[in-house]
């Protein structure tokens, strides 16, 4: 059996699909997700994310910016572990309802976000 092998760095594929009678082709594994672990981190990506957005839908600037406020308000008083809470919580909202406003605090994911922080 012959192996066509496509992997980085020697890794063992995640899959092998077969392509042909004897002939196999490796798929890799996924690439881990990088972690957001500082402020300036989460404004890079948020920035890259907002200017390919608004890019296409130029009428969100707005919504981008007041968002991104809000995140750098609540880093001033929260730990930003509580922000990249608020901000997965509330984009994961923003998908699943189509949510086009953004410019508004979310009043139950920002308790439960930062509620938290105050009582532990």
């Amino acid at each position: 059996m012959s192996l066509q092998v496509f992997a980085k760095h020697g890794e063992e594929p995640a899959l092998y699909i077969q392509v042909g009678q004897d002939q196999y082709l490796g798929l890799p594994r996924k690439p881990k997700k990088k972690v957001i672990t500082t402020f300036a981190e989460w404004v890079r990506c948020f920035s890259l994310y907002a200017s390919t957005l608004c890019a296409y839908q130029p009428h969100r600037v707005p919504d981008m910016l007041a968002y991104l406020h809000v995140i750098a308000s609540a880093q001033e008083e929260f730990q930003f572990a509580a922000c990249m809470a608020y901000d997965v919580a509330f984009r994961k909202k923003a998908g699943n309802f189509r949510l086009s406003a953004w410019g508004y605090i979310d009043s139950q994911i920002y308790s439960k976000a930062f509620l938290q922080v105050l009582e532990g």
